[in-house]
């Protein structure tokens, strides 16, 4: 730990391939990190849980807590990247560089953005069922903020073709209700150089 944060490892993975649940790193088999398991169990576990046990042929809690941490696995193979991108879709002078790039497709812009934060949210939910009949939805909040300095997009034919990250740190949480599974303090992701994307990311605001 150095400066307030820690280095996140990506292994060999490029920011085209990161996802969020590389980032979020959640243990298998497991709803939450051991240190942060909230005291009191969430009403929406808690309900399960007691379902479950009266069922005619009840299945371990733990093999149910397996199968929900799988599927919300699931849900957070998201790209980081996409989700960066999306935000980027309110940056008007961003915009208006990409709407130029788009009348010049032979021609790349170089578009120096200055150093800003991106708060992002998703809400994944996991719908429970017993047999054919719904019993209930367990809704999560997945929150990121990312800071990101010296960030250099390369504009061509109204995508983002290229990328340079002189520095990106973020932090995030998963939470049930109100109450916090996973939590990763503050981290800095490293990436080498400038990145020519395998696959263009538009920027027009309908995608």
């Amino acid at each position: 730990m150095s400066n307030g944060y820690s280095t996140t490892a990506t292994g060999n993975k490029s920011l085209e391939e990161l996802s969020l649940l590389d980032l979020f790193r959640i243990p298998p088999g497991r709803l939450s990190d051991v240190e942060v398991r909230p005291e009191v169990e969430p009403k929406e576990l808690a309900s399960l849980k007691k379902a479950i046990s009266q069922r005619p042929a009840p299945i371990p809690w733990l093999e149910a807590e397996r199968q929900v941490s799988d599927v919300l696995q699931e849900t957070l193979n998201t790209s980081l990247l996409q989700v960066v991108c999306s935000a980027w879709k309110t940056y008007k002078a961003l915009m208006d560089d990409a709407e130029r790039s788009r009348k010049s497709p032979d021609s790349s812009i170089m578009f120096p953005m200055k150093e800003h934060e991106i708060q992002s949210s998703l809400h994944p939910y996991i719908e429970v069922y017993f047999g054919p009949k719904k019993f209930s939805e367990i809704h999560f909040t997945v929150t990121l903020s990312t800071h990101l300095r010296g960030v250099l997009p390369g504009l061509r034919g109204g995508s983002i073709v290229s990328l340079s990250l002189g520095d990106c740190q973020w932090t995030g949480d998963i939470k049930l209700a109100d109450w916090s599974l996973v939590h990763r303090p503050l981290a800095k992701l490293i990436f080498p150089g400038r990145i020519e994307l395998k696959r263009g990311i538009p920027l027009s605001t309908g995608n």
